[in-house]
């Protein structure tokens, strides 16, 4: 899965989340709610029980008073007290609807509460006309009492019911707003948790995609210092061409040109027949040696032949032998001379790989010995050149490494050689030495037999 894929999963999972968990404390907030109204509900139930229990008892004692002192006072506000009372019932019995077992207390509560006012209507209606006597208001008080007692026991079986619903609509709300408060504090931390990986797969992706456009800069100018780098090697390799060209016509005119001269010199003065043959003849053969000679070595520094005919290790042999009498450079040369040779094109790229190396080596190292190693294994080849000299300066070694420029034309060339063989050029440089190593895969061409 790409950054990008993860980075919308993530989001999507958190938007997910986000809108579960909203919908799940809709749901318990509205269960909250419905528990707190039944807790109000409850206490309204338990206040109009207490009211209805105080409005009776005011009517009691209101008519008590009017019995034992017949004030006109007592009697209105027994009759204001008595006034009061059916509302709270009827409010009672709206609040206990929902309850039957509740609803069959107010009915009972009704009917005593009936037959205690008929109780206490006859015993002011006596009281109002003059003939109550001892004895009557005796047997009304002992009624009343009974019939309080019974409403007593009523309204107490109600306010007990009520307060087991009460404690178990507190316990459910306070439940509830546990779990809201579990819900809300859950869906913030794994919404901030989820965000918090959105924010930091995006960074990721953020920082993927700068990297990516500064690697393609940094590639971008690469390949442009690589095409200056080509364009300075073939300008250089044109001058090197020419330069070339210009040495090779001197020493055509300078050595073989001047032998020719000299035998065309002594076989014009042949044509003569006063003229002795043989001293002539004498002359000229040294003249003739010289000249196969000089069109040998010529023909040996463009294009060895041994490379062609014996292969690379004698090739290489022969060329390292030849470059220390000529340099005075001491080389120490090691290949393997199994009769397997390496596919041509191969042998080339390596031949020219150790010229180059042994040139540089005796021009810029200054160092007094040199080592070759030359080592086939199965996939591929390894040409090694070490040298004791003075080293590259690391800044000109990267930009070797990297683009090929900053250095002469022969390690760029040597460079691009490699590389068009399918190979690595690797090169370590100290204040001891350097170190030239060539790998090339030995992945085209048969294996040619050396020439017996």
């Amino acid at each position: 899965m790409s950054p990008a894929q993860r980075a919308k999963t993530v989001f999507v999972a958190a938007m997910v989340l986000s809108f579960v968990s909203a919908l799940a404390a809709y749901v318990t907030i509205r269960n909250l709610h419905t528990s707190q109204l039944a807790v109000v509900h409850t206490h309204q139930v338990l206040n109009t029980i207490g009211e209805l229990e105080a409005g009776i008892a005011r009517a009691g004692r209101a008519r008590i008073l009017y019995i034992q002192s017949g004030a006109e006072e007592a009697l209105q506000q027994y009759e204001k007290a008595v006034s009061e009372i059916p509302p709270k019932e009827q409010t009672l019995r709206v609040l206990t609807a929902d309850n039957p077992a509740q609803q069959a207390n107010w009915v009972e509560i009704d009917q005593v509460f009936q037959d205690r006012m008929q109780v206490w209507e006859a015993s002011v209606k006596r009281r109002r006309e003059g003939t109550s006597s001892p004895q009557d208001d005796a047997t009304a008080m002992r009624q009343s009492v009974n019939f309080g007692d019974e409403i007593g026991r009523l309204t107490q079986n109600m306010r007990e019911t009520e307060m087991k619903l009460l404690r178990e609509r507190n316990l459910r709300y306070r439940n509830l707003f546990r779990l809201a408060v579990s819900i809300l504090l859950l869906a913030f931390g794994g919404a901030v948790i989820l965000y918090l990986v959105y924010y930091r797969l995006l960074s990721a992706e953020l920082r993927a995609r700068q990297d990516a456009e500064l690697a393609a800069e940094n590639a971008a100018r690469t390949a442009l210092r690589s095409q200056e780098a080509t364009r300075h090697l073939s300008v250089r390799l044109m001058q090197l061409q020419d330069e070339e060209r210009r040495k090779f016509s001197r020493e055509l005119h300078d050595s073989l040109g001047q032998y020719l001269s000299s035998l065309k010199m002594n076989l014009s003065m042949l044509q003569n027949p006063r003229v002795p043959q043989g001293p002539l003849i004498e002359q000229s053969m040294p003249i003739l040696d010289e000249s196969i000679a000089e069109t040998r070595t010529l023909s040996h520094l463009l294009h060895p032949p041994l490379l062609d005919e014996c292969g690379l290790a004698l090739a290489a042999d022969w060329y390292v032998q030849g470059f220390a009498e000529r340099s005075g450079l001491k080389v120490k040369i090691e290949i393997a001379k199994d009769g397997e040779r390496l596919p041509r094109e191969i042998e080339l790229v390596l031949f020219r790989v150790l010229q180059e190396s042994l040139t540089n080596i005796h021009r810029h190292a200054g160092s007094d010995t040199a080592e070759v190693l030359l080592r086939r294994e199965a996939a591929q080849v390894t040409l090694s050149v070490r040298d004791q000299g003075r080293g590259f300066e690391a800044g000109v070694l990267e930009r070797l490494m990297t683009d090929g420029s900053g250095v002469g034309v022969g390690l760029a060339g040597i460079r691009e050689r490699v590389r068009e063989m399918g190979g690595d050029l690797v090169v370590r440089s100290s204040t001891n030495g350097t170190v030239l190593q060539v790998f090339i895969p030995i992945a085209h061409g048969q294996p040619m037999r050396a020439a017996s």
